[in-house]
């Protein structure tokens, strides 16, 4: 998935690098990560017990993720050259909910509310060495395999839909510039998660939300060894989404759109790994 991904970015590239400044760099960074991908595969084969070389192995979709992440910036728009899906998902979501949410979430923002829904919303970013570390240090390698086998899956799969549907988050949309504002004011926790946003989201990559893809995989994943910590994620999750549509990082339809593609990524992935032999909780 991770090799099929990257070859097809820089197909992409290719083919769409007028709108792509300083691409032949971008299209390098490419080759070079389906490179180490390979050698870290090949290393792992030829010397399985290395423990260096193990953990490269079991952890580097970590790595690839936040890779891909960082190169959504200056490529997310390569196809179209806007983000012609910003209307389609606002119009979506005044048709779901008969008012955009961030709107009618700022009529009850203040900044203690800010600041617990920037706490809510940061409970996503432990999903991922939650899972991880569990099942590393609980000796569970095939379920660790498989897990971030999934979790890969949906984000980059999600990553290909952003270039397909290429649409702004109400943070970077003028229409919701007063209501984002209303929920900005903070003491801690939430001046942080502006300062984040603002430096390290990428503009255009927001339907479907690739946050709540992988976090579904993941609450799912976690449910299959260690149930108590598996429904403490998934009843974590409507909450985060909530924070996340409340601070404006996200239309409603982002989220629903990313719970689903998710779920579908789950159901397609272990299909995959049942046929591979590699599915690791039996027959449910």
């Amino acid at each position: 998935m991770a090799l099929f991904y990257l070859f097809l970015f820089s197909l992409l590239l290719i083919i769409f690098h007028c709108r792509v400044p300083e691409w032949p760099y971008h299209l390098a960074y490419q080759l070079i990560a389906a490179g180490i991908i390979t050698l870290i595969i090949y290393l792992n084969v030829q010397f399985p017990f290395r423990t260096v070389i193990e953990l490269l192995r079991l952890f580097y979709p970590i790595g690839l993720a936040i890779f891909c992440w960082i190169e959504l910036q200056p490529t997310v728009s390569m196809i179209y050259g806007d983000f012609w899906a910003t209307e389609l998902v606002i119009k979506m979501d005044r048709f779901l909910f008969g008012v955009n949410p961030v709107v009618y979430f700022q009529a009850y923002s203040s900044a203690w509310l800010n600041e617990l829904m920037g706490f809510l919303y940061s409970g996503y970013y432990l999903f991922p060495p939650v899972v991880s570390l569990w099942l590393f240090f609980t000796r569970k390698k095939r379920a660790l395999l498989a897990s971030l086998s999934l979790v890969i899956s949906s984000y980059l799969s999600n990553f290909l839909l952003f270039f397909l549907f290429p649409a702004l988050g109400p943070n970077r949309v003028a229409e919701f510039e007063e209501a984002v504002a209303a929920t900005s004011s903070g003491y801690i926790i939430q001046p942080l998660l502006h300062y984040l946003q603002a430096t390290a989201g990428v503009k255009g990559a927001a339907f479907p939300s690739s946050h709540f893809a992988g976090a579904i995989v993941l609450a799912i994943s976690a449910v299959k060894f260690c149930r108590q910590l598996g429904w403490l994620l998934v009843a974590l999750i409507p909450f985060i989404a909530l924070a996340a549509v409340y601070l404006g990082y996200h239309h409603g339809v982002d989220v629903i759109a990313g719970l689903l593609w998710g779920g579908f990524v789950f159901w397609w992935g272990r299909k995959i790994l049942r046929r591979r032999g590699e599915w690791p909780w039996g027959e449910e």
